[in-house]
């Protein structure tokens, strides 16, 4: 006979991650239910210290929020440039960032 044990977590996520894009870092809000008292990770770091963030229960807050610094758990900043075929001559110029997440690359620990 065996048996198994599980923790049952009585909070849960509400709608998609916030992500933030930062010139060393991403910075990610996750919403909850109720005031979040886990751990956020990077996934296949949770044992590194730069790569996980679990002091929520003090904040007692509902949109705790995760930085992951480039160069470390994984993470990497990808930087392009683009062509253009006519020249960009307004002096207040615009420019398009695209920051892509990818969510394998950290976990929560609600279900």
């Amino acid at each position: 006979i065996s048996t198994s044990q599980s923790i049952s977590i009585d909070n849960e996520i509400v709608g998609d991650p916030d992500i933030e894009c930062l010139d060393e870092e991403i910075r990610i809000w996750v919403k909850t239910r109720k005031p979040f008292a886990g751990r956020i990770y990077a996934k296949g770091k949770a044992d590194n210290e730069e790569c996980y963030k679990d002091d929520f229960a003090r904040e007692r807050t509902q949109k705790p929020h995760f930085d992951l610094r480039f160069g470390i758990c994984g993470m990497r900043s990808l930087r392009s440039v683009s062509t253009y075929t006519e020249p960009l001559c307004n002096p207040s110029m615009v420019y398009l960032l695209t920051c892509y997440f990818f969510p394998s690359i950290f976990r929560d620990t609600l279900p």
